[in-house]
């Protein structure tokens, strides 16, 4: 009897909150369409009062979050509207309009790589979305004709059998109008051989056309014996059909004692969306005034994309050389060798990239030298 009790007291609460909360029900989404209407006129601080008053009631109404995330990206507060869609995706990873939703605030800050990571992320869930592949076209294509600054600053250690470590130290800034023009300036310092180098570089390069380029480059070390006085390097770059890209350099060193023409032709082929083949030929002419000599190296590399920003590379090269200046056992002896390269670059944290390669080459006088270049990129 007092079951039956219970639960008719139960029932008869039951119906008489039904009203209450038909009526919860209504004003919510009475007050959610107020919100979409105002958010479509552009009234967007009218917008942001109406979900926060949802979020009042209840902090976890999604439509409310996912709401106000865009309203705010609309208004230009990306730094709430970020915060917001973050949360929403660490609750439902799988969302995708937060997912949609972060990607374009990323994308109107200019911040490509993390637009296009999260669009990735996106991929991962939904692939093929015809949504999400065409907006990450769109960001590439805007990701490759912005301006650009970028400074490098390396360490350069070199591990020699025959003689003393040496060290330097590299750094070079650039600017770079996309697809039309860029200008770079560099300085190089390098203890070698007992012997202090200080480098200065400059390059300009211009487009021609959408698939032609030209650089060129020239470097002045005065008064130095381990690398070149001054030279002069023009590159001219061309892309045949979409995944191959032809390259010709010609290169002029002046050194104390010798003056070296270099003649470099090369090919890149993208053979997949995240690989590249690289191969270079070189024919160089040794001018010592009293002699010439010529020499033939050539040298293939594979790059890797596993990410959008890592790449990683392996290659090899043999090498052919007239003379080493500056050697303080034989520096007018030729050799030869067998060079093992290595790289890995990585975008790590939004404009900031850590850049390492590193160069074991084995010469068939039984000397060998280690190269190692590491330091750091920071483009804005």
């Amino acid at each position: 009897m007092n079951r039956n009790k219970f639960f008719l007291i139960i029932s008869f609460i039951s119906i008489l909150m039904i009203p209450q909360l038909t009526s919860a029900l209504e004003n919510r989404e009475s007050l959610l369409l107020d919100a979409k209407n105002a958010s479509e006129s552009k009234d967007y601080e009218k917008a942001k009062e109406l979900y926060q008053s949802l979020l009042k009631s209840n902090q976890n109404d999604y439509e409310a979050r996912l709401g106000l995330a865009f309203v705010q990206a609309w208004s230009k507060d990306y730094e709430k509207s970020e915060n917001n869609f973050k949360k929403l995706i660490k609750d439902h990873p799988q969302d995708y309009d937060a997912l949609i939703g972060l990607s374009r605030v990323y994308f109107w800050q200019k911040k490509y790589s993390q637009a296009l990571s999260i669009l990735e992320n996106g991929l991962s869930y939904y692939p093929q979305d015809q949504e999400i592949l065409a907006l990450k076209k769109q960001i590439e294509k805007s990701k490759s004709q912005e301006d650009q600054w970028t400074f490098i600053s390396l360490y350069d250690f070199q591990a020699i059998s025959f003689a003393e470590d040496a060290h330097g130290i590299q750094s070079f800034l650039t600017y770079e109008k996309k697809q039309k023009w860029s200008l770079g300036l560099g300085y190089r310092y390098l203890d070698k051989f007992n012997d202090q180098a200080h480098e200065a570089k400059v390059e300009v390069g211009f487009w021609i056309g959408s698939k032609s380029s030209l650089s060129l480059s020239a470097t002045w070390a005065p008064s130095q014996e381990i690398i070149p006085l001054q030279s002069y390097q023009f590159n001219l770059q061309q892309i045949l059909i979409k995944p191959l890209i032809f390259s010709l350099r010609y290169r002029f060193s002046h050194y104390r004692n010798v003056d070296v023409h270099g003649v470099m032709p090369g090919l890149t082929w993208y053979f997949l969306p995240q690989f590249a083949l690289e191969g270079r030929y070189s024919f160089d002419l040794s001018d010592f005034n009293s002699s010439k000599e010529i020499n033939h190296s050539f040298s293939v590399r594979l790059l890797w994309n596993p990410a959008e920003n890592v790449t990683l590379s392996a290659g090899y090269a043999h090498t052919s050389e007239s003379f080493e200046s500056g050697n303080p056992i034989n520096p007018t002896g030729s050799f030869s060798s067998h060079h093992f390269l290595g790289g890995f670059s990585w975008d790590f944290y939004q404009q900031l990239g850590f850049i390492l390669s590193c160069d074991h080459e084995r010469r068939n006088n039984d000397t060998n030298v280690t190269s190692l270049l590491t330091g750091l990129r920071y483009r804005w």
